[in-house]
């Protein structure tokens, strides 16, 4: 099984049976990306910048949509050390302060991980952003047919209230 997320919203009449679901995660598709590319040259770095929804049940659609950012390397010597700094270097840059927690979330190698929340006193700023980083586990690196250890990180966008 290749997916990474449950709870997640079905469409009614899909185009193609292996796009059934509406993605909350941007992650997948970066997995399959290195999937289908592995045979290319290490290191491979990818992003992606795209919306994800949520079921709200307060929402007219019963749906919410969020744009998310998305980003994942794989090389033979990646690991989680790589990807805190690429996260920290990039809020840092931009002026921002990030709110680093533990973070379980299970596609990720346990303490190799964290959740990540982003402040800014800036007022100009529309939004604001949390998420999450780290060194995926063995079994998902497994699952998605890949040979070489993999980081990432995933950001979600939010309006400020």
């Amino acid at each position: 099984n290749k997916e990474v997320e449950e709870d997640r919203i079905t469409v009614a009449q899909p185009i193609t049976q292996d796009r059934t679901m509406i993605r909350k995660s941007l992650v997948n598709s970066l997995l399959e990306f290195l999937e289908d590319n592995k045979h290319e040259e290490l290191p491979q770095k990818i992003f992606e910048i795209g919306d994800v929804a949520y079921i709200d049940e307060s929402a007219e659609t019963k749906m919410r949509t969020v744009k998310k950012l998305a980003a994942a390397m794989v090389s033979s010597n990646a690991n989680y050390t790589d990807i805190k700094a690429i996260v920290e270097s990039f809020t840092s840059n931009m002026g921002f302060e990030m709110n680093i927690t533990d973070s379980n979330n299970s596609i990720f190698i346990p303490g190799r991980c964290a959740d990540f929340e982003v402040t800014t006193t800036d007022d100009k700023l529309p939004f604001t952003f949390t998420g999450y980083y780290g060194e995926l586990h063995p079994e998902v690196i497994t699952n998605f047919d890949l040979e070489y250890p993999v980081v990432l990180f995933e950001v979600e966008f939010s309006q400020k209230e």
